[in-house]
């Protein structure tokens, strides 16, 4: 169980912001894409019966609807950032705790915002995701192009649902297109990661981007007091070409 219910999407921010990362930011999409699902439902049933305002009523009822999901899609759009992907937040602040495991999860967010993450998704598109700072640059129009066609598959659904009673949605058509690391290309290795036996791992060489050692004997306080010199090299992911129209990198480290 992933310790998320219904009410958690109604709560900005949810729990110690663990709902902006993968896993947990579908799971939140999903409540509240299913919840603009039945709002847009109950609209459809208004917009049909006959009265004077039901049209008027089933309309507003629909702008719910869509507004219920333009908030849950925040989450669905957060987990095409390379930052939100594969950071351990939630391990990090348990383990960890406190600041530093706060401290630490950004760092871990920031690095992959910064140098990039090339991703896949269950329909085998393939691309390098970049951080949110690069959203509108040129290089990044196929990215850009993914998070619109997503967004418009998830309205289409509520717009059906309005039309349709019997309509339960298609979460997995936009599940599958959803990025995750790409098996097959190279990665830079995570700052941090979680071990098959639950073990909270960091990568040895703290400031090497393509050291593939990692090891567990280490500690909260001390790493946080490295990043004060952060400055990672060696990114297996080349750089984009950026314009002058470009925003840049803005990621403070």
């Amino acid at each position: 169980s992933s310790g998320i219910n219904a009410e958690w999407p109604l709560r900005p921010g949810g729990r110690h912001n663990f709902d902006h990362y993968q896993p947990y930011s579908l799971e939140v999409w999903r409540i509240g894409h299913e919840l603009a699902l039945a709002r847009a439902k109950e609209a459809g049933i208004v917009y049909r019966t006959p009265g004077s305002g039901k049209i008027e009523l089933g309309f507003a009822m629909l702008e719910e609807a869509y507004s219920m999901s333009a908030y849950s899609c925040n989450y669905l759009v957060q987990s095409f950032t390379a930052g939100h992907i594969r950071v351990p937040v939630k391990k990090l602040r348990s383990d960890v705790g406190g600041f530093n495991g706060y401290k630490l999860g950004y760092y871990n967010f920031a690095e992959d915002e910064k140098f990039g993450l090339n991703v896949m998704n269950k329909l085998n598109d393939r691309w390098t995701c970049w951080g949110q700072k690069r959203f509108y640059d040129t290089f990044n129009s196929g990215h850009r192009e993914k998070v619109v066609k997503v967004l418009q598959d998830v309205v289409a659904q509520i717009f059906t649902a309005f039309g349709d009673q019997a309509y339960e949605g298609d979460y997995g058509a936009i599940l599958n297109q959803v990025p995750e690391p790409d098996t097959r290309m190279p990665n830079n290795y995570p700052l941090f990661r979680v071990a098959d036996d639950g073990r909270l791992l960091r990568r040895c060489y703290f400031y090497d981007l393509s050291c593939a050692s990692t090891y567990d004997n280490w500690w909260g306080g001390t790493t946080v007091g490295m990043v004060k010199k952060y400055n990672p090299r060696n990114s297996v992911i080349r750089p984009p070409r950026v314009t002058a129209e470009d925003t840049g990198d803005t990621v403070q480290q």
